[in-house]
C-alpha cells in the first residue's frame, strides 16, 4: 500500500454528504482532532469536540461553522474536559450517553506525555490520559455505538500506533516510576503501555462486533504536541516537513466513511503510517492475557469514580 497523497483523499470524500451523522471528538481541541473535527464538520455531520482549553475549544467550533454547509443544519458544539481527571471524564461520557440518540463516528486523539503524578497508586497520570480515558470513552459509549450500528455503520477511531507496545503482558506495568519519570526515560516507558490501546481496540470489537474498531497511526503531522527531552528536538523538524493538521484530518474522515470494513468487524483494524494494514498477533494467552488488561483499566476506573 502506497500513503494516500492530500489530493486522493480530498477527492475520495467529496461525494460524502454527513448530514444527520453524529461525530465525538475527544482530544479535537487542537491539532489532528481539530483538523477531524473540521474534516467532519465540512462534510456535513454534527461534530462535538472535547478538550482542556475554552479558548481552542471555541476557536475549532469557529472553524467548522465556517466550513460546515448552510444545508446540513448540523450542530456543533463543545465540551472542555481534563481527560487525566477520570472522575470527570466519566461523569461527561454518562452524560454525553443519556443525552445523544445516535454516536455514528467516535474519534479518540486525546493525549501527552509531560504529565505528572498517580491517579491512583498503580496508574500515572500519562497512563490515564493516553490510555484509561479513550478506554473509559469506549466503554460507556459502547451501547450508543451498537444502538446507531443497528441502522447505520459506525466506527470508532483510535489514533496512536498500532506497531509500538510489546505483545505479552510481561513486565508492563513494573517500574511505575519509570512512566512518571522525565525525559526520554519516562517516554519509553510510556509508549511501551501502547499494547493497551491494541488491546481494548480488539477486544471492544469482539463485544460489539458490528462497530468498527480502528487503531489508526496518524504520520508526522505539524502540530505543537508536546514530547520531552531529547525527542522534543525533532520537533521543529517535523513541524517543518510533516504532514498538514488538515491532511491528517481528511485521512481520518477516509477512514471513518470510505474505508471497507466488509469482513473485518468483530475484530481490530491496524492501520500503518503507510495506509497499509497491520497483523497485530498477540503472543501469550490471547483470552487470559486481554481478560487481565481490560480488567486493569477497568480497575483503574472504579478507583476514580
Amino acid at each position: 500500500m502506497i500513503k494516500f497523497s492530500h489530493r486522493q483523499l480530498v477527492e475520495s470524500v467529496k461525494d460524502v454528504n454527513l448530514k444527520g451523522k453524529v461525530a465525538l471528538v475527544i482530544g479535537g481541541s487542537s491539532g489532528i482532532g481539530a483538523g477531524t473535527a473540521t474534516s467532519l464538520a465540512r462534510l456535513g455531520a454534527s461534530v462535538t469536540v472535547v478538550g482542556r482549553s475554552d479558548s481552542k475549544c471555541k476557536t475549532v467550533v469557529e472553524q467548522m461553522k465556517s466550513v460546515s454547509p448552510a444545508s446540513s443544519s448540523a450542530n456543533l458544539s463543545y465540551s472542555t474536559l481534563d481527560c487525566g481527571d477520570l472522575k470527570a471524564t466519566q461523569a461527561f461520557l454518562e452524560s454525553y450517553a443519556s443525552k445523544t440518540p445516535r454516536l455514528d463516528f467516535l474519534v479518540l486523539s486525546v493525549g501527552g506525555f509531560n504529565a505528572k503524578g498517580l491517579v491512583t497508586p498503580d496508574c500515572t497520570r500519562v497512563l490515564a490520559v493516553n490510555y484509561i480515558s479513550r478506554f473509559a470513552a469506549i466503554k460507556y459509549l459502547a451501547p450508543l455505538l451498537s444502538r446507531t450500528a443497528q441502522t447505520a455503520p459506525v466506527r470508532v477511531m483510535y489514533v496512536g500506533n498500532p506497531k509500538l507496545g510489546g505483545t505479552t503482558l510481561d513486565g508492563v506495568r513494573d517500574d511505575m516510576g519509570a512512566v512518571n519519570a522525565k525525559g526520554f526515560r519516562g517516554l519509553l516507558k510510556s509508549l511501551s503501555l501502547a499494547m493497551y490501546a491494541n488491546i481494548m481496540t480488539d477486544e471492544f470489537a469482539r463485544q460489539n462486533p458490528k462497530v468498527a474498531m480502528i487503531h489508526i497511526h496518524p504520520g508526522f503531522i505539524s502540530t505543537d504536541f508536546q514530547v520531552p527531552f531529547p525527542v522534543n528536538y525533532f520537533a521543529p523538524i517535523i513541524k517543518l516537513f510533516g504532514d498538514s493538521i488538515e491532511y491528517a484530518g481528511d485521512r481520518i474522515s477516509y477512514y471513518l466513511t470510505k474505508f471497507d470494513c466488509e469482513g473485518k468487524l468483530g475484530k481490530g483494524i491496524f492501520v500503518g503510517i503507510k495506509d497499509e494494514e497491520v497483523e497485530f498477533k498477540w503472543a501469550g494467552d490471547t483470552a487470559a492475557d486481554y481478560d487481565t488488561a481490560m480488567k486493569y483499566m477497568q480497575g483503574v476506573l472504579d478507583q476514580t469514580r
